[in-house]
């Protein structure tokens, strides 16, 4: 009888609970106290995952906003200078900017183009970005969440940035 004793302590509640089924009573107590708390617990996880993972992936989307500033600023540099705007095929040379290691996005101005790191191929097909005597528009590009889509920023000579195409949000 000793044996049977020990032996039930070293098994844990939910197992000794579930042994009593042999002798025709389950110990509800058990769910009560150790399953439902859990579920509960898995629940307001999921529940706050599905709140923050979104808000991680537009943060990710920050350093893109920095990096059209900082282009945007050589821009307005370059003109103070030369009376015009860099542009052409080595329009970021011109300007003696270039991102930083391990990028997630490309960059693109009048004609030249920065792609990210681990990009296989351009994500847009499309470039949006244009130089004029007068004007400027620089745009970027990137993938933050690795599905097919990505999203697309632009700015102007006006510093107004727009985020044209919003992948995290569709």
């Amino acid at each position: 009888m000793k044996a049977e004793t020990a032996g039930e302590g070293t098994r844990s509640p939910l197992a000794r609970g579930l042994g009593k089924e042999e002798e025709g009573m389950v110990d509800r107590s058990i769910w009560k106290e150790h399953v439902i708390p859990w579920f509960i617990s898995l629940f307001i996880i999921a529940i706050l995952a599905g709140y923050a993972i979104p808000k991680f992936l537009r943060f990710q989307s920050r350093p893109v906003q920095v990096y059209l500033g900082e282009i945007y600023d050589a821009q307005k540099e370059y003109f103070l200078k030369h009376h015009t705007y860099a542009s052409g095929e080595n329009c970021f040379a011109l300007l003696g900017w270039h991102p930083y290691i391990g990028r997630f996005h490309s960059f693109y101005c009048d004609t030249d183009k920065i792609l990210c790191n681990r990009c296989k191929e351009e994500c847009v097909t499309t470039n949006l970005s244009a130089v004029s005597a007068r004007g400027f528009t620089i745009m970027a590009s990137g993938n933050v969440d690795n599905d097919p889509g990505c999203d697309v920023w632009t700015m102007n000579d006006a510093k107004v940035i727009e985020h044209v195409v919003d992948d995290v949000a569709r």
